[in-house]
Formats: structure tokens, sequence, C-alpha cells
């Protein structure tokens, strides 16, 4: 699925499909588009975003000075994302994954990978 950069902002969107579940004191946020796919387990206290803040006014408190690197966020069919983990914008989490405790996803991981750490990193595969 391919996600547009350049939806308006009534299109902002967090879609979870069936069967997701979210841990407590988990956050998603969303400047245009998250997709959480079908069976996926969200463990408490994770944070996955599609964007950053911006910082280039020393004078002026950060949460008004924008959004910046918006992109999309997806997490595939299966996946775990772990206790405290954070998924940050453009990552793909492929189907079947595990995202271990902590471990901050700043880059793509393939399906049926183990991946953690900060950065994430795959540790294992799993064959088909």
């Amino acid at each position: 699925m391919v996600l547009d950069e350049n939806l308006s902002d009534s299109e902002i969107k967090i879609i979870l499909e069936d069967n997701v579940s979210i841990g407590t004191r988990s956050c998603i946020h969303s400047a245009k588009k998250v997709l959480i796919k079908r069976d996926v387990i969200i463990a408490p206290n994770v944070y996955i975003s599609d964007c950053g803040h911006e910082y280039n006014d020393s004078n002026k408190p950060i949460r008004i000075q924008g959004l910046r690197k918006i992109k999309p966020v997806i997490i595939g069919e299966g996946s775990w994302i772990g206790f405290s983990s954070i998924i940050l914008p453009g990552v793909e989490i492929g189907k079947n994954c595990v995202i271990g405790a902590n471990s901050v996803v700043n880059s793509n991981i393939p399906d049926y990978s183990v991946a953690c750490g900060a950065p994430a990193k795959v540790v294992k595969q799993i064959q088909l």
C-alpha cells in the first residue's frame, strides 16, 4: 500500500485494522497517516509517530514551531511491538515481526524479523 504524503489536514488518519491490541499508556500521534494492520499487539508505553517537531528558534516554544519529517508509518499484520518501544516517522515494520522492549525503530524492518535496540537492528529472521 502506498500512502500519500500530500494529504490535506482533513485527511489525517490513524487506521487500526481488525484485532489490534494497544497497551495502556501507549500513544499514537499522526500528522498524516499511521496504519496498523490486523492482529498487531502493541505493549504498554509504546510511542508511534509519523512526524517530528521543528526546533529552529530558541525564542519560541517547540510546540508552536511546527512539524517536520512527516512520513507515514505502517506496522505489518501479526506483529508485536514490545514494551516502551518507539516507532519513528517513515518506518515500515513487516509482517509477523517482533520489536523488542525499549527499542527505537528508525528504519524499516523486513517481514518475519526480530529487531531490538536503540536504534533497532534485526537480530533474527524466521525462514519460511
